[in-house]
């Protein structure tokens, strides 16, 4: 028989305070009235008192509070759930009955050193393992009962293992202690590894991601700047915006083959990232995905590869060249913005093909091209027809040539663009510094279409019929030797000029420099000044004899010439005003008919 005291409602057996029920024979495991508990204890599912038996149902939330004393705590009785109770204690074993660890449940227990949790655990509170300074190793157990953790941050755990789905309760973050924690393993049997999970882990330096998880939440390991390396397993096929970003010490990653879309930002200011494998299967590059990844060198891109997004590898200023394939169909704003060593882009495609892309400039417009700051363009790229991109020949077959379609590219030096050409898009040789020689017989000329380029010669065509804002304005200054206009002067002055502020009137679309001039007859200012098509050049006019012209003569009506206006329109002979008559000769003078 038990050795038992009563003390009114309370009893004490094998040196453990009790509080018993007579209605329904329970008893409560409850505090020391006397000395504190020491060494080991067990706690029992049943007592006898006075040959009656009691079932241990509970145990008091401060039974073992902040007890240096107590060694070890086995748990036989039936409890389903744990306050504060072992703050202190330095060992606990619990019974299966148990699905809940409670608030601050061993706050303090400072030489605790490892913890499993069993399936039966279904939650853990708040700071339930709060200055467990020991505390090594932190397991639950592999299960297929989800868990539901509070703030963990306060567990200055070292090693942690993840057998069972997650379900955090609490918003903040870090969700671990993020000066402790060093290694990690999330076992194959967890699908999917929360938000936030390791986010600002800056300790974690080795993080184990079983085969069988599938999907990798947002910011999960955001900030984690000590893991320099992370395997990703095959069964993975959704990793949120974020989950690697500003893990500055990641050197390398392949991305598994099931992902078609890499997340917003998903590897931003990886600033040591050098090698990247991306698999076949990729269609997106989401927006800033690779930003600031400033040590990739060389990048190779999958062939199934359909968009790169706006700024998805902006300041990648390591980068020196990149293999692009012909699947690629939209580059995004900035999408290669301040790739200043990005000087040889190969392309696994034809011309047209790239003529093809859409570069969707808004923001940092001419660095969304590839080739913004490229000293070699190859096209055809590993077959028999490969070639290095210089002297370029528009193919028949194009209609139109993009936005930005050379935007930047300084290895090209001549170009002929022919007449089945309708327009040449915004921006699309702008900057290409070293575009010395022109062959132009497209019909509309996009805004900065040519801005700073370096052109010695051009030659237009007759069909051009609108040429757009600063579409030829050079680079530094005007070293244009001479143009050649193939069509007539009533075919010239049907072409329609705008200026910086929309005027369709403007002179800034050839760029003329401050000095240019150009030489009208001897009389005829004020003609050409009010002429449409003439009066874009006012600033630049002046006045000459020409040759063979040395007065001027009352018309006489004689049919055997031709008559025209300052504009170059026919006009009858009688009609009142200047005239250009040509001779049957073929000469040309000046006469005013009033």
């Amino acid at each position: 028989m038990l050795s038992a005291t009563a003390y009114a409602e309370r009893v004490v057996v094998d040196g453990i305070n009790y509080e018993t029920n007579d209605d329904n024979f329970t008893a409560t495991v409850v505090a020391s009235d006397g000395e504190p508990y020491k060494g080991a204890l067990v706690i029992p599912a049943s007592i006898t008192y006075n040959n009656q038996t009691y079932d241990v149902t509970n145990i008091e939330s401060t039974a073992f509070s902040y007890n240096g004393f107590i060694t070890s705590v086995d748990i036989h009785a039936p409890i389903t759930e744990t306050g504060s109770m072992f703050s202190g204690c330095t060992s606990v074993s619990l019974p299966e009955t148990v699905t809940t660890i409670g608030s601050y449940a061993f706050s303090g227990c400072t030489s605790l050193a490892s913890f499993t949790v069993d399936n039966n655990i279904s939650a853990i509170g708040y700071s339930a393992f709060d200055g467990c300074e020991s505390l090594e190793e932190f397991v639950i157990k592999d299960g297929d009962t989800p868990i539901s953790l509070d703030d963990m941050s306060t567990m200055p755990v070292k090693r942690l293992q993840i057998g069972r789905e997650i379900n955090f309760t609490s918003y903040s973050s870090p969700k671990w202690n993020s000066s402790t924690l060093e290694y990690a393993t999330i076992s194959g049997n967890v699908k999917t590894v929360p938000d936030n999970m390791f986010y600002m882990c800056s300790s974690l330096k080795s993080l184990t991601i079983g085969d069988g998880v599938t999907t990798i939440g947002e910011w999960a390991c955001s900030g984690c700047t000590s893991l320099t390396d992370i395997t990703l397993p095959e069964s993975v096929d959704s990793i949120g915006m974020n989950a690697f970003s500003y893990c500055s010490g990641l050197e390398e990653i392949t991305v598994p083959s099931k992902m078609d879309y890499l997340a917003t930002s998903l590897f931003e200011y990886c600033s040591a990232l050098k090698d990247v494998t991306l698999p076949e299967g990729l269609r997106c590059i989401g927006e800033n995905a690779f930003g600031w990844c400033e040590e990739i060198d060389t990048l190779r891109l999958p062939s199934t590869l359909e968009t790169i997004d706006r700024t998805a590898f902006a300041e990648c200023r390591g980068m020196e060249a990149i293999i692009m394939c012909n699947g690629v169909k939209m580059v995004g704003d900035g999408a290669f913005e301040s790739c200043t060593s990005l000087e040889k882009v190969y392309y696994k495609g034809s011309l047209e093909e790239w003529l093809a892309i859409r570069m969707d400039g808004m923001t940092y417009e001419e660095d969304t091209c590839p080739l913004s700051y490229a000293k070699e363009f190859y096209v055809n790229y590993g077959t028999g027809d490969e070639q290095l991109v210089t002297d370029v020949t528009i193919p028949e077959g194009v209609t139109d040539i993009g936005q930005f379609a050379f935007a930047g590219y300084k290895g090209l030096r001549s170009l002929t663009v022919p007449e089945t050409v309708n327009s040449v898009g915004y921006m699309a040789f702008s900057y290409c510094i070293n575009l010395n020689n022109l062959v132009l017989r497209a019909r509309n000329i996009g805004d900065y279409a040519f801005f700073a380029t370096n052109l010695k010669t051009a030659t237009i065509g007759p069909r051009m019929r609108k040429v757009g804002v600063m579409a030829f304005r050079p680079y530094y200054s005007n070293n244009l030797e001479r143009t050649d206009y193939e069509g007539t002067l009533p075919e010239w002055l049907g072409t329609t000029f705008a200026d910086p502020d929309g005027n369709p009137d403007g002179s800034d679309s050839f760029g003329l420099s401050y000095n240019t001039k150009i030489y009208i007859p001897e009389g005829s200012l004020e003609a050409y000044c009010n002429a449409p098509g003439w009066r874009i050049w006012a600033t630049y006019f002046e006045e000459f004899v020409p040759s063979g012209i040395n007065a001027v003569e009352n018309a006489n009506g004689n049919t055997s010439e031709r008559h025209y206006d300052m504009s170059g329109k026919a006009v009858p002979p009688t009609a009142k005003g200047l005239h250009i008559v040509r001779g049957s000769d073929g000469k040309t003078r000046k006469v005013i008919v009033r």
